[in-house]
C-alpha cells in the first residue's frame, strides 16, 4: 500500500464518520452521532496519535454534542483536553485554541 493510497484511506474513515456525525447532530439527532464522533475520535487517536490537533477538533465536536445534551460532565473535560493539545502544539494564541477556550467557557458561564 502507497503512502498517498493510505492516506486517502485514512482521511475516508475519519471525515466520513465525523461528518455524517455533524450532520446528525445539526439535526438534532444526537443518539446517532455520538457512535460516530467517538469511532472518527477513535481512529485519529491510533492513526494520528494523541496529540494531534485533529484529535483535538474530534474532542471538541464531541464535547459540544455532550454539552447539547446536557452533559456537561462529559463535555469539561473534553473541552480541556482538546484545549491542552491544542495550547502544545499551536500555541495559546492560534485560533483554533482560542475557539475551544471560547466554547468551554460559554459553557462554564451557563453552569453558574
Amino acid at each position: 500500500m502507497t503512502f498517498k493510497y493510505a492516506l486517502r484511506f485514512f482521511i475516508h474513515l475519519c471525515t466520513g464518520p465525523h461528518n455524517l456525525a455533524g450532520l446528525y447532530e445539526s439535526m438534532g439527532d444526537y443518539d446517532r452521532a455520538l457512535p460516530l464522533y467517538l469511532r472518527s475520535l477513535d481512529i485519529k487517536e491510533k492513526v494520528l496519535g494523541a496529540e494531534h490537533p485533529a484529535v483535538a477538533t474530534s474532542l471538541n465536536n464531541l464535547a459540544g454534542l455532550y454539552e447539547s445534551t446536557g452533559d456537561t460532565d462529559r463535555a469539561l473535560p473534553l473541552y480541556q483536553r482538546s484545549i491542552d493539545i491544542l495550547e502544545k502544539v499551536l500555541g495559546s494564541e492560534h485560533p483554533s485554541t482560542i475557539t475551544v477556550k471560547e466554547n468551554m467557557n460559554k459553557l462554564v458561564l451557563k453552569l453558574k
